[in-house]
């Protein structure tokens, strides 16, 4: 690790014990791109974040680097095994009584205290002043004593970013939590999971238009009635982003021989991502004829299941942790019948993999934009629908019965 990258986790640090995360993050941001196996960078960030999603891959990421760091594995246990905080009871407002001086008026002005009375009390308050000044005389003799003192030039990293991190060298390894629970990392690094832009827009990613085909700018030359296909989102979700901007010389950018064939790549084995995969061909099915292919060099899909890093690689965006996924176009030949094929990525760290999975897979097929419908499965936030709704089936079936380049 170079200095530069030590002193820019070392500001990383005091931004977080300073309670500015979000100033820290984009600092630990860059490191995590430029050095993904950065083990402290890592363990700050599982720091910084509180989404339990995001601090859930970022511990994993500290263990895959480190299986034998202890505070990484006792913040994993605690995340994954944390039951949820018992309520705080109702607090009770208590009412100060009200002084009795001068509550009612005196029927009678009070007698003239003697003067002994008035010495009396001087000395019981200087007795009690002297007692209470003894006290906190000494209680901060007692706080003022610490056996490790803490250097203000304290390095990032031999500590620990946060007061609440458990810090245990167990070598015990917590469970795994159950498929319906896996959630390594979420597609950003807030708090909020419903913040947009969990899976990226067509035009931000890549675009279906080929650079040697030129564009009209006219309707489509058969003109499809939008009665017969139902309510759609053919319009998009009011982005600037419509399926009248995806077509060329009357024709849109949509397969055109079937079954259309689907290679899947994972970079692991879990089995929640072949269980998407099937349910997407099913549900794809209803309006497309799709099939799985084991060659990748004849598929007309591919759709791959890649960690953050290399979700922001192939999705072209600066921050890793901004999408959940991306789809796009990428066209060969001539302008007449060009060939195509379809690319979509799905991080491991979506929120719901299955519903990520159909998503990308519907803007591999053509439909480009997002549905402002939180029921559509291509709703532009991420969804926990695992089926196409009815717009989703009229927008495709409207799709492809437009007009193609294999007309």
């Amino acid at each position: 690790m170079d200095e530069q990258t030590k002193s820019q986790l070392q500001r990383a640090y005091a931004l977080i014990k300073a309670g500015s995360r979000a100033e820290a993050l984009k600092l630990i941001d860059p490191i995590l791109k430029s050095e993904p196996d950065n083990e402290i960078a890592w363990w700050l960030a599982a720091n910084t974040v509180t989404n339990p999603r995001h601090v859930e891959y970022a511990l994993n990421q500290v263990l895959r680097i480190n299986p034998n760091h202890g505070g990484a594995k006792a913040k994993l246990a605690e995340l994954i095994f944390e039951v949820a905080p018992v309520p705080p009871p109702f607090a009770v407002s208590v009412v100060e009584p009200p002084k009795t001086t001068n509550w009612m008026p005196s029927q009678s002005p009070p007698a003239k205290q003697s003067q002994s009375t008035h010495w009396l009390t001087g000395v019981l308050v200087a007795v009690a002043v002297g007692l209470l000044m003894g006290v906190i005389a000494a209680v901060i003799t007692v706080l003022g004593k610490d056996d490790s003192p803490s250097s203000p030039t304290q390095s990032a990293f031999n500590s620990n970013p946060t007061s609440d991190v458990l810090v245990d060298d167990s070598e015990a390894v917590p469970t795994r939590p159950s498929v319906e629970g896996r959630e390594e990392l979420p597609p950003t690094w807030t708090p909020n999971p419903t913040i947009p832009t969990a899976t990226l827009p067509p035009y931000y990613t890549s675009t279906p238009r080929p650079t040697d085909t030129p564009f009209s700018t006219s309707r489509p030359i058969v003109t499809i009635d939008p009665v017969n296909f139902g309510d759609t989102y053919w319009l998009g979700n009011g982005d600037g982003t419509t399926m009248e901007l995806y077509y060329a010389n009357g024709r849109y950018w949509r397969f055109y021989e079937f079954p259309v064939t689907l290679y899947f790549e994972s970079e692991g084995s879990d089995l929640i991502w072949d269980y998407a995969v099937k349910n997407a061909i099913a549900e794809l099915n209803q309006v497309i004829e799709v099939e799985r292919t084991d060659d990748e060099r004849q598929a007309d899909i591919v759709l791959k299941i890649v960690d953050a890093i290399q979700l922001a690689k192939e999705c072209e965006v600066s921050d890793i942790f901004v999408v959940a996924g991306c789809a796009t176009f990428r066209t060969w030949g001539g302008s007449a019948r060009p060939d195509f094929r379809g690319f979509a990525f799905v991080s491991t760290a979506a929120f719901y993999p299955v519903a990520a999975v159909l998503h990308e897979l519907v803007h591999a097929l053509g439909v480009v934009v997002h549905s402002p419908d939180p029921d559509d499965i291509m709703y532009f936030q991420e969804t926990p629908n695992t089926s196409l709704s009815i717009r989703d089936i009229n927008t495709l079936r409207r799709l492809y019965s437009s007009p193609s380049f294999g007309d």
